[in-house]
This record gives structure tokens, C-alpha cells and sequence, in this order.
């Protein structure tokens, strides 16, 4: 919901806890105190086909959101550009309910996005899954681009922490 100048987040998009799931809890206690930590705002999970990433992604923000922070979940399969990464941002914030779309029709999808992550008012998490499929799309500087999206939203406001899961490191 939009009240004011500042931007309040739904509770959270996160898929059901994961069946079964044994076996991470050390990584996934690690991780949690990671993004709970005011120095680490970025962290990447990576390994190979079925290691099992998007489990402990997903046990980590149930994990988070038992120590009430807001998660959100977004799936990047598919995806070949920035402004289809800031599109499935918008999709998700608009959905939440946390800003007033009429008022904002003259504004650019970048510039909207960035007027959300400027006015948040809570800490919250994003759980960037399959990154790698649009960061290694093949479409020209879409990995440079995206990166620097993320780096803005970083530096906009210190509410926000990344978590993003790919095949191979990222030298972030």
C-alpha cells in the first residue's frame, strides 16, 4: 500500500517450505546470518543442476520470515533483458499493493521501480532465483546491466538484500 512518502511491503510471495528438506541447515544458518547482518547485502548460491539451490534459497526465506521480514520470490527463467527483470519487479510490487498506480502513469517502468525501492520503509529480502538465466541469456551487456540495476537498488536504500541462485559463481 502507498501511504505517504513511504512504501510498505506485503508479507511475502515465498513458495511453500520444500518436503523433506534435510541435510543444509548449517549452510542454511549461515546464510541467514549473512542476510541478517547489516554488512553483507548480496549473496549467491551456486552449484551445479539439482545441488539443490533453490531448496535452500527457499529454506532461508522461510527462515527469514519467521524473524518477520518480508521475502519476495522471483523466478528468472526466461527472462533476456533488464527491462524484463524490472517488469517482473513491477508485477510483483503492483501486486503487493505498494504503490497507487494512477498517480504514477507519466513515470518510466525504471523510474517507478526505483521510486518503490526509494521509499521503503521495511527491510526486506530478494530471493532472485535462476539468475544465470538472464544473466547468461546471450543478449549483449544484459549481464553488465543487470548487475547495475541491482547496484543501484543497493545503493538507493539499505533496506533491501539480495539473494540470488545460479549454476556457476558470480564475481560479485
Amino acid at each position: 500500500m502507498f501511504l505517504g512518502t513511504k512504501t510498505f511491503l506485503a508479507r511475502s510471495n515465498l513458495p511453500p517450505k520444500v518436503p523433506n528438506f534435510i541435510g543444509r541447515e548449517e549452510e542454511c544458518d549461515e546464510i541467514v546470518g549473512h542476510m541478517t547482518s547489516e554488512s553483507i547485502r548480496l549473496i549467491s548460491v551456486w552449484g551445479s543442476p539439482g545441488f539443490g539451490k533453490t531448496s535452500v534459497a527457499i529454506a532461508v526465506g522461510h527462515h527469514l520470515q519467521a524473524r518477520e521480514l518480508p521475502v519476495f520470490f522471483l523466478s528468472l527463467r526466461g527472462l533476456k533483458s533488464k527491462s524484463d527483470l524490472t517488469s517482473k519487479f513491477l508485477s510483483l510490487f503492483r501486486q503487493a499493493g505498494t504503490l497507487e498506480t494512477s498517480k504514477l502513469q507519466d513515470l518510466s517502468a525504471d523510474d517507478e521501480l526505483c521510486l518503490i525501492f526509494d521509499r521503503l520503509s521495511d527491510h526486506c529480502v530478494i530471493i532472485l532465483d535462476n539468475a544465470d538465466d538472464l544473466l547468461e541469456c546471450g543478449v549483449p551487456n544484459v549481464k553488465d546491466e543487470v548487475f547495475n540495476l541491482i547496484a543501484e537498488i543497493l545503493n538507493r536504500n539499505d533496506k533491501v538484500n539480495f539473494l540470488l541462485t545460479t549454476r556457476e559463481s558470480l564475481p560479485i
